[in-house]
């Protein structure tokens, strides 16, 4: 498990309905729908669900150095971020992750804004929620190898360009993890193809 590359060629997971609310800006409690409102966004919500390929790939690698150079893991890779090497502090490893999307729904997010934003707003949220979604499954996942050897990755999780860990991180984890393999692409910009996609760093612990 520690070292090894794994990569998600089809994942199915539970869409997050209520973090996709949230990210429209819906406050329960608060916001109130009338009920052809509703069922018109539950619509486009299973819509842009159902343009979703979730793809992902994770790595895990022990830890060689922590400082304020940065994180050291075995093979050398370094993320120069203090911020990340707080976050590690008192872990053994690093799980290295990504997911995407798929281009299905970036492209049709690009064909809505044209002629329907309320299609578009509603398409990215479900983009952006699902994609994190992805990412949560990948630690539950690795989580499950993990603990036949009494280690856990923790819940925190950080992310390329997030603090002081730059968006050329993004270059690193997409070498690592080979994310060509899986149709993500990386922009001399350091940004991901197609846009739905997100890595993201998190913590491997021993199991007390």
């Amino acid at each position: 498990m520690i070292g090894v590359r794994k990569h998600y060629p089809s994942m199915r997971i539970a869409p997050p309905w209520s973090a996709i609310y949230r990210r429209l800006g819906f406050k329960a409690g608060t916001t109130e729908l009338r009920e052809g409102e509703r069922v018109h966004i539950d619509r486009l919500i299973q819509e842009g669900i159902d343009l979703v390929e979730l793809k992902g790939a994770s790595l895990v690698l022990g830890i060689k150095g922590l400082g304020e150079g940065g994180v050291l893991l075995e093979g050398d890779v370094l993320f120069p971020s203090a911020s990340l090497a707080g976050m590690l502090a008192g872990c053994t490893g690093a799980l290295i992750m990504a997911a995407t999307a798929g281009r299905g729904i970036v492209e049709a997010i690009e064909r809505s804004s044209a002629d329907d934003l309320t299609r578009a707003v509603v398409y990215d949220a479900v983009g952006s929620e699902m994609a994190d979604a992805a990412l949560d499954w990948i630690v539950s996942a690795v989580g499950q190898d993990l603990v036949r050897m009494a280690l856990r990755p923790t819940r925190k999780r950080f992310s390329s360009g997030y603090g002081d860990l730059g968006l050329e991180s993004q270059q690193t984890i997409w070498e690592m993890l080979r994310l060509e393999e899986l149709g993500i692409g990386l922009t001399p910009s350091m940004m991901l193809v197609p846009g739905k996609s997100v890595t993201a760093v998190a913590g491997v612990v021993t199991l007390a």
